[in-house]
């Protein structure tokens, strides 16, 4: 598992899969910051605020 401040990923044996985000961000923000490509899980979380 990855923990960052905004975002939380598993590491699988496809590739990444975030998990959890934070509410003040969006997924494709997160895509555009990682430039490593990952799946959205789903029901994704959203951190505490």
């Amino acid at each position: 598992t990855i923990v960052t401040e905004l975002a939380t990923f598993d590491i699988t044996p496809d590739g990444l899969l975030m998990t959890a985000m934070s509410p003040d961000t969006t997924a494709d923000k997160i895509a555009a910051l990682t430039g490593v490509p990952f799946k959205t899980a789903s029901p994704l979380q959203t951190y505490a605020g």
